[in-house]
């Protein structure tokens, strides 16, 4: 029974294989209609999921899925560059959350990543990290969770190694810290003394598990404190009377202010905070919009951007409009009222009215960034 379901799987794929090879072209990819694209990218999908749940570990699986998987990251390409673009979440495969071995593919994935490139790589096992944009939310979560894990075994590895290597009595006592962070914090003065400690740390001590105690309180804990920690200082950091983020009281999203009342090292411990949080395993609720992730990523900004912070920018919206009719009669110049000021578009926008013609010309990815700087 076994074998025959096997042979259909074989057969199943194969055939999706030879009808998507007819449709191998970027060129003709990119000029698909929406839907069309995205029938293709489910047909990819569930053959991608078919394989995934008669999983056998041979050779020719592991053909099929770079196959099928390289195909898919061809499209996610073409997608990217799309004007209309279907949605993300179009490419995920919900099957690898129950299917997927996560720590050999992590695994497989940091070891190939640290050696030199392999002239014979079609003979590689596929490695389901190389396509990140296959994997769902859940997915993504327990991905860093051993990813953390894993780049903190390494560094307790190297640190005991060293100790070994340079033993001596008196190290015996701080071999036992010194694969961890230790953040000694007041609640009174939680992010004075967060921030403190966190400026005289290396990069490798964030790699530590961390640990967190408050004084005069029970000794440091693992988990509630750590929990407790990373919920106080955000809560207190990103609140509005703190000023070190603004926010748009239309989408409740918050952004940096174009006057900001801290320094940019600040914002990089902040940014530190963050990164501690998610590789020990706390979610936070920190209102960013998709901008700020895009920036990360060095990705184009798009007027939707600005649309998702606040509905004011509709009116951009609507200038670009190629059907739009009249344009003089709205009236509009080449500023905005933004964080309370007026905000000039173009050099001297606010006297510059908007037409026809300089509309396409001054409304541009300058203004998104020049409204959302970084």
């Amino acid at each position: 029974m076994y074998v025959c379901v096997m042979y259909v799987c074989y057969i199943y794929i194969h055939t999706c294989m030879y009808l998507l090879s007819l449709y191998s072209s970027e060129k003709c990819w990119a000029s698909m209609e929406k839907s069309s694209f995205k029938s293709l990218i489910e047909l990819l999908k569930r053959t991608m999921g078919f394989q995934i749940n008669f999983w056998s570990g041979s050779v020719q699986d592991h053909c099929n899925s770079k196959d099928l998987l390289g195909m898919m990251k061809k499209l996610h390409m073409v997608n990217k560059n799309a004007k209309s673009k279907v949605p993300e979440n179009i490419f995920h495969i919900s099957e690898l959350y129950h299917k997927l071995n996560f720590w050999e593919d992590l695994s497989k994935w940091k070891y190939v990543k640290a050696q030199p490139q392999s002239e014979d790589e079609a003979n590689n096992p596929v490695i389901f990290a190389h396509f990140p944009f296959i994997f769902d939310l859940p997915s993504k979560v327990k991905m860093l969770e051993i990813n953390s894990i894993l780049n903190r075994q390494a560094a307790i590895f190297i640190t005991e190694s060293h100790h070994f290597a340079n033993l001596m009595l008196n190290q015996t006592s701080e071999l036992a810290t010194a694969h961890q962070l230790h953040l000694k914090v007041r609640r009174n003065h939680l992010v004075e003394d967060a921030l403190r400690q966190l400026n005289k740390v290396v990069d490798n001590d964030l790699k530590k598990e961390l640990l967190v105690s408050f004084t005069k309180e029970i000794g440091p804990d693992y988990g509630g404190v750590r929990k407790a920690f990373f919920h106080y200082v955000f809560e207190e950091m990103i609140h509005p009377k703190y000023e070190m983020f603004m926010y748009c009281e239309e989408s409740s999203l918050m952004w940096f202010p174009p006057s900001p009342k801290f320094d940019k090292k600040n914002y990089f411990l902040f940014g530190i905070l963050c990164g501690l949080s998610i590789v020990n395993g706390n979610v936070a609720n920190l209102p960013f919009p998709l901008a700020l992730y895009k920036k990360l990523l060095n990705q184009k900004l798009s007027l939707e951007d600005l649309q998702e912070l606040s509905p004011k920018f509709d009116n951009l919206k609507l200038l670009l409009d190629e059907n739009a009719k009249s344009i003089e009669d709205f009236l509009m110049y080449f500023s905005i009222h933004w964080v309370g000021k007026d905000v000039d578009l173009i050099p001297n926008g606010s006297s510059v009215l908007v037409n026809k013609t300089n509309r396409i010309q001054n409304i541009t990815m300058d203004t998104v960034n020049h409204i959302l700087p970084l």
